[in-house]
């Protein structure tokens, strides 16, 4: 139901999946002289109508995502069918196929938020100006507690079986920014004298292979390691693997 004030007004729906109740509000600017009857838009804006359609198409496609984020990360991808996500997320199949073409861009769509999600928080992790060792850890506890926080889709993403040193192309980009982020890192700290000498390149994807045997040995023994744990033994990983002087010190 979309309703109208003289100037703001609010304008909401609400979508009711089974037990799921989804709301959305927006606000929506009015003419003052309108008084019962429609708005029409301006030149270069969008409709109400069009606004309200393009909300609710959000709101299912984001839910969709989380359930067919878990039935990935219960069934492999080729046992995976729609019809299980239509049941997980509680939705028709025309409802899915209404936004998404099949299992196949529901993956790629789960995949390319989700790696998005990494970048930006490994932007915001690395401090300009910071240490390699504070960089790297900085990093090391990115990865730890994002996973810890989406465990979903680490566990698709175990599941998949790619090398995380190896990403699909579709992920390409994000991959490639991360790992150059990394790169630089370890060859500042080789410059340095903290990191042991070798090709950063080859570091970079060593560190990244060393997060996935982690976190995969975590969920293999069912996720029972809290996080402060499971972090500071990476840690101490990173720091044996890496820094001069510490396998022995």
């Amino acid at each position: 139901m979309l309703s109208f004030q003289s100037e703001t007004s609010v304008a909401s729906f609400r979508i009711t999946i089974r037990k799921n109740d989804l709301s959305i509000y927006f606000w929506l600017v009015a003419s003052s002289a309108v008084s019962g009857s429609p708005t029409k838009p301006r030149a270069g804006t969008t409709s109400p109508r069009a606004e309200a359609r393009a909300a609710r198409e959000s709101l299912y496609r984001g839910h969709i995502l989380a359930a067919a984020e878990k039935v990935f990360a219960d069934k492999p991808f080729e046992e995976a069918k729609v019809q299980d996500i239509s049941a997980a997320a509680e939705l028709s199949m025309g409802s899915i196929y209404a936004i998404f073409a099949g299992k196949d861009e529901i993956y790629a769509s789960i995949a390319d938020l989700r790696s998005r999600e990494i970048l930006s928080r490994v932007r915001e992790a690395v401090e300009p100006g910071a240490s390699p060792l504070a960089a790297l850890e900085a990093l090391a506890t990115t990865y730890i507690d994002y996973f810890c926080e989406n465990t979903h889709f680490l566990r698709m993403n175990l599941r998949g079986g790619t090398a995380w040193a190896l990403r699909p192309q579709q992920e390409h980009n994000v991959a490639q920014e991360i790992h150059e982020l990394q790169t630089g890192i370890f060859e500042r700290g080789i410059a340095e004298g903290l990191f042991v000498p070798g090709d950063p390149t080859y570091l970079a994807h060593l560190f990244t292979g060393i997060d996935q045997i982690h976190l995969a040995h975590w969920v293999q023994t069912g996720m029972k390691t809290p996080r402060e744990e499971l972090l500071e033994s990476f840690l101490a990983l990173v720091r044996r693997t890496f820094l001069v002087g510490s396998a022995t010190g």
